[in-house]
């Protein structure tokens, strides 16, 4: 999901303290911000690829990726829970380094797990073709009263939009079935994708979005997606869900 790069890390504001129930990573909810912050160097880093999992900084440590279930709690990552509660990692603010190709059911498994750890500021960046792409990202913040939402929803021919009123026809220009932005060589068509989002943000006054994905999607689609819905400054929250 990237070729835009940001010269900083972008994060969010922080919230209250995150709760320690068990997350759904199915429904992470992703609110707007804007707000671009330095990263602290001395952040605990959390680095995904397709083969292992790290954590870097005070404490280092690593696991082999795909992850055993007797690892899992859940959703919850138990080893990556116990690094992230050590008393040596202080505050809510987390980095997590992603490859553009690991899947979007791993990358939330790691994101929930941040979250039961008490980790609600995520510095987020993804790695594609020796460019870096961040996106701000906070949990736990409700939707905005009287939310309209636009969804996006990934195939493997390209992503749907679908608003209140009924679904948007390709082309973006009016309701209607059928894909709304193709893929073109394979991948979804980013500039395409952003000029459909805004044309719908303002016809069908759209005020948060919903992105849902399957299980393999590789997690730069993700990233492609949410940063075009990101664009408009109307979007004052994203929801992200997983289908099997």
């Amino acid at each position: 999901m990237k070729s835009i790069a940001f010269a900083c890390l972008l994060a969010c504001a922080p919230q209250e303290e995150a709760s320690s129930v068990a997350i759904d990573p199915s429904t992470l909810v992703l609110p707007s911000s804007t707000s671009a912050v330095d990263a602290n160097v001395d952040l605990p880093t959390v680095i995904l690829t397709k083969t292992k999992l790290l954590l870097v900084g005070v404490p280092r440590d690593w696991m082999n990726v795909p992850i055993g279930i007797g690892d899992m709690d859940g959703p919850i990552i138990v080893p990556l829970r116990g690094w992230l509660k050590d008393p040596s990692v202080t505050g809510h603010d987390v980095a997590i380094a992603f490859d553009s190709d690991v899947t979007a059911q791993t990358a939330m498994q790691v994101m929930a797990t941040c979250i039961e750890a008490g980790m609600n500021v995520f510095h987020l960046a993804v790695s594609k073709a020796g460019t870096t792409a961040q996106i701000p990202l906070e949990f736990g913040k409700p939707d905005p009263p009287g939310a309209r939402a636009i969804t996006a929803s990934v195939f493997h021919n390209g992503v749907m939009l679908k608003v209140p009123e009924g679904s948007i026809a390709p082309g973006c220009e009016a309701l209607g079935e059928g894909v709304t932005v193709s893929r073109m060589d394979g991948l979804i068509a980013r500039d395409r994708l952003e000029k459909c989002v805004a044309h719908v943000h303002t016809t069908y006054k759209t005020t948060t979005a919903s992105v849902l994905v399957t299980k393999d999607t590789e997690f730069h689609e993700v990233v492609t997606l949410l940063d075009a819905l990101r664009k408009d400054a109307s979007t004052e929250a994203i929801s992200l869900g997983i289908s099997n």
